[in-house]
């Protein structure tokens, strides 16, 4: 085992460390590799103090559902709201980097940001990163009486999750649900009422504790999660 000096008179050390590394330093004292002269009681409340103070991610969203579902799957993320440009363009990871290069010019991170697209198959790859607009003029009735004129009502959710630490280094995690698009059912935010997932008979807004399972946001974020270690 390693010694280590008394790890309170140093903490500015840990400024210096990205999330994914200290992960890996705590877990050297949890699990006895680093030697400390804290007593058990102690080091436990020491981690804790450490990941409360360094180990925040912040997710920037103006949607309070979207966070909230979010913190269920990565309980270190904390709500930050940035208005930030939100350039047009079909591939969420163009996006997704362009707001986060924003976001390092207003606050420091790590953040994540997320852009959420629902495809018809019937018309290629729209609405995709558009459903907001599509949803905000059409409603969810318009939404289904186009799905219902076109030759297919299948469809796809995805989400794709942009991680940094610096602007320099962006990581994505995409995950995607399919289904069919079907008449509004259920009361919940967005687009669920007419998104039925592949395999289940109700839309996401009628089976909301099965969709925080199976959600392409779910999905998304636990590969953020396997890769953050957490």
């Amino acid at each position: 085992m390693f010694p280590l000096k008394p790890l309170e008179k140093h903490e500015k050390i840990f400024d210096f460390l990205c999330p994914k590394n200290l992960r890996f330093f705590m877990s050297l004292i949890e699990n006895g590799v680093l030697r400390t002269p804290l007593s058990a009681t102690k080091r436990k409340v020491f981690i804790s103090n450490l990941k409360r103070d360094y180990m925040v991610i912040y997710f920037i969203t103006g949607n309070k559902n979207k966070f909230s579902e979010a913190k269920q799957i990565i309980p270190e993320l904390e709500h930050l709201e940035i208005s930030l440009p939100e350039i047009q363009d079909l591939n969420p990871q163009n996006i997704i980097k362009e707001k986060l290069c924003e976001a390092f010019k207003h606050h420091s991170g790590p953040f994540i940001v997320e852009d959420t697209s629902l495809v018809f198959e019937g018309l290629k790859k729209l609405p995709g990163p558009f459903i907001k607009w599509f949803l905000e003029t059409l409603g969810r009735e318009g939404l289904w009486d186009l799905a219902k004129g076109l030759n297919t009502q299948k469809a796809y959710a995805q989400c794709m999750v942009g991680y940094a630490e610096n602007p320099n280094n962006i990581q994505f995690f995409e995950g995607i649900v399919k289904g069919e698009i079907v008449s509004p059912k259920g009361d919940y935010f967005g687009w669920d009422p007419i998104f039925k997932p592949e395999g289940y008979d109700k839309t996401f807004a009628e089976i909301q504790s099965v969709k925080m399972v199976i959600s392409h946001r779910k999905v998304a974020l636990e590969k953020l999660k396997e890769y953050l270690k957490l």
